[in-house]
């Protein structure tokens, strides 16, 4: 059996700024291009809550003479708990939408033969 208990993700807020918009009070045109993506959030000041994960195993082993079986049943993300793993931190109307979540509870059934 397999506990986790981990922190949430760092939220993050960049905002592109164009040439127009920054030239008139820089007083020159950006070297970089025509946008200039800025942090309009501290870094590590914003976290999503933490989540927790849990595996497990069950397996039992019958010997019958040379023969050893060995059946198992895997249960990854026990809880079935989701969370985002990754998010757009591009500030708009799609800020903090999930790109990558934990995955969903899963079931894995296997025997082991030994002779």
């Amino acid at each position: 059996m397999t506990f986790q208990n981990n922190p949430g993700l760092a939220q993050a807020a960049t905002f592109g700024f164009t040439n127009a918009q920054v030239a008139p009070s820089l007083g020159r045109n950006l070297s970089t291009g025509s946008v200039a993506v800025v942090n309009i959030m501290a870094p590590n000041s914003l976290f999503e809550p933490r989540y927790s994960q849990m595996d497990i195993r069950l397996s039992r082993r019958f010997k019958f003479g040379q023969l050893r079986l060995e059946p198992r049943a895997d249960v990854y993300n026990l809880f079935n708990s989701v969370t985002a793993l990754g998010s757009i931190s591009g500030y708009g109307g799609a800020w903090l939408r999930p790109t990558d979540v934990l995955g969903a509870r899963l079931a894995k059934f296997g025997v082991q033969v030994d002779w």
